[in-house]
């Protein structure tokens, strides 16, 4: 699929579209909340190009086939130049477990906003609005403490501080699997 003769521009494309094959997987085997926008674009391209589909059938394949051993959701692709001038193909990426934490919303099951309070009344009262906008909240009542809500001031707000990854290794670097092989050889594929 990719060969020294495209350009740039094609071979970056042909990189997203294999990270979005991969990821379509990842994100399908653990759940993670992205598969059903994942999903939307696979089937869309699909439609919109009928060659699309069986490249989009080889990556899954091959993905499953070779790569199965690897479970990690990729993230960010760059293509850059090293200090050496060679060009580079950097890949990022993340356990979907911990993805899956990062990018659960807050007010939702898996991350309830927490508050505290000082009073029962003032605890019903924002259990309330919680309710009626369907965020879950974990409420204390704290009556030596000052009130805290700065949660339900960010659902409101409708602002969630940007969650952070941990970025792969360099290309040349020993790839972090434990194969031994460089991380360009191996995972940075």
């Amino acid at each position: 699929m990719l060969n020294d003769a495209d350009s740039d521009e094609v071979f970056l494309q042909k990189v997203a579209f294999g990270k979005v094959a991969w990821n379509y997987c990842i994100a399908k085997e653990f759940q993670l909340p992205v598969f059903p926008a994942l999903n939307k674009i696979v089937v869309a391209e699909c439609k919109k190009q009928s060659e699309t589909s069986p490249v989009f059938d080889f990556l899954i394949k091959r993905k499953i086939s070779d790569f199965n051993w690897y479970k990690n959701f990729i993230y960010k692709t760059e293509f850059n130049k090293n200090n050496g001038n060679e060009e580079m193909l950097f890949v990022a990426s993340i356990e979907p477990t911990q993805l899956k934490k990062e990018m659960s919303k807050l007010g939702s099951k898996n991350k309830p906003a927490r508050v505290r309070v000082q009073t029962e009344e003032r605890a019903y009262e924002l259990m309330a609005l919680c309710n009626q906008k369907n965020w879950e909240v974990i409420v204390g009542i704290e009556p030596d403490k000052p009130e805290n809500i700065d949660d339900i001031k960010k659902l409101q707000a409708g602002s969630q501080p940007d969650f952070k990854f941990k970025s792969s290794p360099a290309r040349n670097a020993p790839c972090s699997c434990g194969s031994g092989k460089l991380y360009k050889r191996c995972c940075g594929r």
